[in-house]
């Protein structure tokens, strides 16, 4: 098995690559310090390596910079039906540490575990280890317990899957926002500084009529990729497109989506996918996709023109767009989904709604009226479908967006859920609740 990362592959070792270099960094007192196993000879390292090799629900990988191996990562106690396995790694060449190539063979092998939905990571660390530390929080593995002599950290795997939603900035979107309260500028910044050096979440979602400032985002630490959207009735032609998503320094264009992709075949659709596509060719744009709120045309959508990424509605009362995952994904179409916590009437009471309020009931018996395993409970289900590119959350404030990142297990059982799945339309559609608070569309364009 081979895992190939930038200047670095991970390998399944081979008994024939265990040679005395190998074994000589054994001898190394900073290696010695912290590792319980120490090789009598070459034949003891290799009879080790033969026996961590066969061990069960684990890989031992060799890390190779330039054919050269310079160091090993194990991955152990895998546990596929929670989510989570334990990280070893050591960087063997003295030369070759403090180089950056323990963050560069970490950040490989959590892309390859999220591959396997290895959500949570764990690793053991010595307290006098201060390299390691370093290097593990880096990484954004977080001190869980602690020992006399030892810290055990955790990694949330998943962030790398979620998508920040801004509907909800400075807005007052959405079905649960009960005071009618605009979501303030002091909320916006905690939410996006905290995204940035807290998290390892890449993309933010947004579109030209909500209401995310350039301002929010400029002092980020990294780059971010930026969703956007636009809507066919916006009438917007390639010249007035080209000025919207010209080129930022800590922001990178990554998705332009058509806000009402049900409509994209219509000949406004079909006129601004042409201009999205041109955006595309002269690297404007990295990608160009489709938001949908229907159902009923997407099959005709499908095998009528090519895109590269698509929005849709999915969760566990809500599951209309499975039928067409496997399809999308023969497609190479990229999935991104939203609503996961449908508009948020599963984390809250909608009373002037009867039948939302009985399904937050029903959810409310299933999930012990535990708030935090609601939002296991959603987690769990849309992070369970393989197909599943990328997750869209929205937050009010930052203490819902606080109590997301404090999920560190999905310890919940989703047989559990299955009588809440629904096809009513007055259910999975929040178009037709009255409750929902759509935001006014403006004239966003008279400075171009």
């Amino acid at each position: 098995m081979q895992i190939t990362g930038e200047n670095i592959k991970l390998k399944t070792l081979k008994l024939t690559e265990i040679n005395q270099r190998y074994l000589n960094w054994f001898k190394d007192p900073n290696v010695k310090k912290y590792i319980s196993y120490t090789p009598k000879n070459l034949s003891d390292l290799k009879k080790n390596t033969r026996q961590i090799i066969k061990e069960k629900n684990s890989f031992f990988f060799g890390i190779f910079y330039k054919s050269k191996h310079i160091g090993n990562l194990k991955i152990h106690n895998i546990d596929y039906q929670n989510f989570s396995a334990s990280l070893g790694i050591l960087i063997g060449e003295k030369n070759i540490r403090n180089k950056g190539f323990g963050k560069k063979t970490i950040s490989l092998i959590k892309r390859w575990l999220l591959e396997k939905k290895i959500y949570f990571i764990e690793l053991g660390v010595h307290k006098s280890n201060k390299p390691a530390i370093k290097l593990y929080k880096s990484c954004k593995f977080k001190i869980i317990k602690t020992s006399r002599d030892f810290y055990i950290m955790k990694c949330i795997n998943f962030h790398s899957k979620l998508v920040l939603g801004t509907a909800q900035f400075r807005s007052r979107y959405g079905v649960t926002n009960k005071n009618r309260t605009l979501m303030k500028s002091t909320e916006v910044k905690k939410v996006i500084s905290f995204m940035d050096k807290e998290t390892d979440i890449k993309q933010i979602d947004t579109a030209i009529n909500y209401n995310l400032s350039s301002k929010d985002i400029k002092n980020l630490s990294r780059k971010i990729l930026l969703n956007n959207k636009v809507h066919t009735e916006d009438n917007l032609t390639y010249k007035k497109l080209k000025k919207i998503f010209k080129r930022k320094n800590k922001q990178i264009n990554n998705i332009v989506f058509i806000h009402d992709g049900q409509n994209v075949l219509s000949k406004k659709g079909m006129k601004l996918l042409f201009n999205l596509k041109k955006l595309k060719k002269e690297k404007l744009i990295n990608k160009v996709g489709l938001s949908i709120h229907n159902f009923k045309t997407l099959t005709k959508i499908l095998d009528s023109i090519s895109f590269d990424a698509i929005q849709l509605p999915f969760n566990l009362v809500d599951r209309r767009a499975k039928k067409f995952f496997k399809k999308l994904k023969k497609k190479n179409i990229e999935i991104q989904i939203r609503s996961i916590f449908l508009q948020g009437s599963l984390l809250s009471k909608i009373k002037t709604n009867k039948k939302l309020s009985s399904l937050y009931d029903s959810f409310d018996q299933i999930s012990e009226r535990n708030h935090l395993k609601k939002i296991k409970f959603a987690l769990a289900f849309v992070l369970n479908e393989k197909c599943i590119d990328k997750i869209i959350f929205g937050v009010r404030n930052f203490k819902e967006f606080k109590q997301l990142n404090s999920v560190n297990s999905l310890d919940c059982k989703l047989n559990k859920i299955e009588k809440l799945k629904s096809n009513d339309e007055q259910i999975i559609d929040p178009l037709k609740w009255s409750e929902l608070i759509l935001e006014k569309r403006k004239d966003q364009f008279k400075h171009i």
